[in-house]
C-alpha cells in the first residue's frame, strides 16, 4: 500500500515510458512504514507497452550496507596507517643504529661518511633514486658523490604511485 496519492499519481505517469526513481514509504500489513526505492521501467515489445518490471529497494537495508562498507574502508585505513607507522619506525631505527656506526669508524673524510649515509638511506627507504652533491673547498659548484638508483622496491612504490594517483 502506498502511503500517499502523490506516489500513486507519479507511479501513473511511467505510462510516458520514461524509468522511474521514486522514493515513499510502503505500509506493511502490519501498518509499519518502510522507507523505500521504487524503481520502475515500462517494458515494450514492438512499441506496444507489456508492463512493468518493478523493483523495491529497502533504504534502509542500503544505508545499513553502505555502513558496514564504509567501516570496513575505515578499519582497512587504520590497518594500513598502523602498518605504515611500524615500518617507519623499524627505518628510523635503522637509520639511527647506521648513524651511529658511521660515526664511531675511525673516517676523517666527510665525503665517505655522507657516502656512506646516502647508501644506507637508499637501501633503508628503498628510494626509487638517492643523488647526494656536495659543495667542496668554498666552490659554489656542486660535486656528485654518490648516486643510487633504480631500487626494485622503488620503482614498485612508483608503480603503484603512478596507478593511484589521479590523472590530472
Amino acid at each position: 500500500i502506498f502511503a500517499s496519492d502523490e506516489d500513486v499519481n507519479k507511479i501513473g505517469q511511467m505510462e510516458s515510458g520514461k524509468p522511474l526513481k521514486l522514493q515513499t514509504n510502503l505500509i506493511s500489513k502490519y501498518k509499519e512504514l518502510i522507507p523505500t526505492q521504487l524503481n520502475a521501467v515500462l517494458i515494450k515489445v514492438l512499441n506496444n507497452p507489456m508492463g512493468y518490471i518493478l523493483i523495491a529497494d529497502d533504504i534502509h537495508l542500503r544505508e545499513i550496507t553502505n555502513m558496514r562498507l564504509e567501516m570496513e574502508k575505515c578499519k582497512k585505513s587504520a590497518d594500513d596507517h598502523s602498518k605504515i607507522h611500524h615500518e617507519y619506525s623499524e627505518k628510523i631505527n635503522k637509520l639511527n643504529t647506521t648513524i651511529q656506526n658511521i660515526f664511531i669508524t675511525p673516517q676523517n673524510d666527510l665525503r665517505n661518511i655522507i657516502k656512506e649515509l646516502s647508501g644506507e638511506l637508499h637501501n633503508i627507504f628503498e628510494s626509487y633514486m638517492t643523488t647526494c652533491w656536495m659543495m667542496e673547498n668554498g666552490n659554489e659548484k656542486l660535486k656528485l658523490i654518490a648516486q643510487y638508483g633504480l631500487s626494485e622496491k622503488g620503482i614498485e612504490k612508483c608503480k603503484i604511485l603512478d596507478e593511484t594517483t589521479p590523472n590530472i
